[in-house]
């Protein structure tokens, strides 16, 4: 990341930060603001619901039959026409002759209410009250209370659609303590024995049977709500569960305002941030680039001149006196190749055409003086091949190699040069193998495609140990060429070598040193081969387990 990018970066985080900072703990506050404003509604809504179902209990409850049967099932008459949700009700009314005690009972049915007059023995007057939750085979809920020698049964779907409110946007339902529903919006939910006893909301009632503050769950469908209830009594108790969006949608309406406010402040810096950048950075910008011009070798260009007078000023005119110091040492290496290539390859070349000469008339010669020439030999050609090096490494920098392509089978080119190591790895007791399907196609320049396989088996056999050695070639064609793989088990190369073996006369130093030969040429070489023919090479290494070197061309 670029400088200028940092200084923009660092302010405009500074206040995205902040403002970010104030935009959640001011949302945060909001938020449970408007949660706790809701429970505290929405409990007083559920009180209400609460309250209106009590209020009917207690008012049937508090029913006081006549000294009279006639007249009591007359009363009684009157309570079912007045609940429609009164299904069945029944009292002892006391006579006054002796005391005489008659139970009445009555049920709503579909043609009128049907009474029943018997005698009780043993109606004896209690202050108990219970109520129970009764539900009938068909799944339908009944709230049975017993107070005073009363007991009555109220149908709990008619008693909710009386005693609910309207709940847009939200679910109000009763349920006992197990979990069981017992009213609900949706009927059939109840008639089919829905089972709530998952929900938190209905645990938290089993374990506190009253709530202190909302709790945000999960409802059946597992959707984020704000739950909230109030007991009816011991076991069961109304409940309310609220889209958890829906209650803090203002507070997302305001965080978009905010959103929007701090965005608008943050363009505004940000602009003014970048003037600001660019008047310390421009002139960093430009020496930067040159920097990487001289990194990637390339020396051709215009220092950037800096007139500032500060340190960037300084450094400007230091770097300006590098990049001429490199230059005229470029150049000195450069004559110098040339040098070495057109004078000394002529008597190099004539010098190795005497030794041969002296080679084949060497009847005479004894086996030291035989070891000693062929010893020059080998020096005279390894020298001569530096220097063949050095002149097409120098022609294809300057571009004036022509390639000669011609398409050959790939698996027989790669077996020719497999061949030529055969000898070395049974003297070395070393394995080379080769792994190539048939029918790829090689479309390249095979004499200095050749070279390149020859050097990195060269290198392989280089940098494994005798007997326990191996090389590999594999190789596979790919949907626009063909891609080669050389690999051995030898030392590895250090990480941080891995690109740096591909310059021009770079070696590893020390210890190191043995993992590239000669004087740093042959992998430059094999990698302007490869890219002059629009592929690309690479190396993967580990220490210690060896290295694969690996180029593709392509068609």
């Amino acid at each position: 990341m670029s400088l200028k990018n940092k200084i923009i970066l660092l302010i405009t985080a500074s206040i995205i930060l902040s403002a970010g900072l104030v935009a959640a703990f001011g949302n945060s506050v909001i938020k449970n603001s408007l949660i706790q404003s809701h429970y505290i509604s929405e409990t007083q809504v559920l009180s209400d619901v609460s309250n209106n179902i009590i209020s009917v209990i207690d008012k049937i409850s508090s029913f006081s039959p006549s000294d009279s049967v006639y007249e009591t099932k007359k009363m009684i008459t009157d309570l079912f026409l007045r609940y429609h949700f009164l299904e069945k009700f029944s009292c002892v009314v006391v006579g006054k002759k002796a005391g005489k005690k008659t139970r009445i009972s009555a049920t709503r049915l579909r043609s009128g209410i049907s009474f029943g007059v018997h005698k009780s023995k043993d109606a004896r007057r209690t202050q108990d009250s219970r109520m129970e939750i009764l539900f009938e085979k068909n799944g339908r809920p009944f709230f049975v209370h017993r107070h005073d020698n009363i007991k009555f049964h109220l149908d709990i779907l008619k008693l909710w659609e009386d005693a609910k409110t309207p709940s847009p946007n939200k679910s109000i339902f009763i349920a006992d303590k197990k979990g069981q529903l017992i009213a609900h919006e949706d009927a059939s939910r109840v008639l089919a024995n829905s089972d709530f006893s998952t929900l938190d909301i209905v645990n938290d009632f089993k374990r506190n049977e009253k709530q202190t503050k909302p709790l945000i769950s999960r409802d059946e469908r597992g959707e984020r709500v704000v739950g909230i209830y109030i007991p009816i009594f011991a076991e069961a108790a109304v409940f309310s569960m609220t889209p958890y969006e829906s209650v803090i949608a203002p507070s997302t309406m305001l965080l978009k305002k905010i959103s929007f406010y701090v965005s608008a402040l943050v363009v505004c810096l940000v602009f003014v941030a970048v003037l600001f950048a660019n008047k310390i950075t421009v002139p960093l910008k430009n020496l930067a680039e040159a920097a990487k011009k001289v990194a990637s070798g390339n020396l051709e260009f215009e220092t950037p001149d800096t007139v500032s007078g500060d340190e960037v000023g300084i450094l400007s005119e230091n770097f300006k006196f590098m990049t001429d110091s490199l230059k005229k040492l470029q150049q000195l290496r450069d004559d110098l190749i040339h040098m070495i290539v057109h004078d000394l390859k002529s008597p190099l070349s004539a010098i190795i055409s005497s030794i041969e000469f002296m080679q084949s008339r060497g009847e005479n010669l004894n086996e030291k003086q035989k070891n000693l020439i062929g010893l020059s030999y080998t020096a005279s050609k390894n020298l001569l091949k530096l220097i063949d090096d050095l002149l097409d490494v120098a022609k294809l920098e300057e571009g004036k190699l022509k390639l000669n392509k011609e398409s050959v089978d790939l698996k027989n080119f790669l077996e020719t040069c497999a061949k030529t190591f055969v000898p070395q790895a049974e003297n070395e007791r070393k394995r080379i193998s080769l792994n190539c399907p048939d029918g790829i196609t090689l479309k390249a320049d095979t004499s200095l495609i050749r070279r390149v396989v020859m050097n990195l088996l060269s290198n392989a056999f280089k940098h494994t140990k005798a007997e326990i050695g191996t090389i590999g070639i594999t190789a596979e064609g790919t949907p626009v060429g063909c891609k080669i793989k050389v690999s051995d088990n030898g030392r590895g190369i250090p990480e941080e070598y891995r690109e740096k073996i591909f310059e021009k006369f770079v070696q590893i130093e020390g210890k190191r040193s043995q993992i590239r030969s000669g004087v740093g040429l042959g992998l430059t070489f094999s990698k302007m081969v490869v890219e002059a023919h629009g592929g690309k090479i690479s190396v993967e290494s580990r220490q210690g387990e060896g290295s694969s070197f690996i180029f593709t061309l392509p068609d």
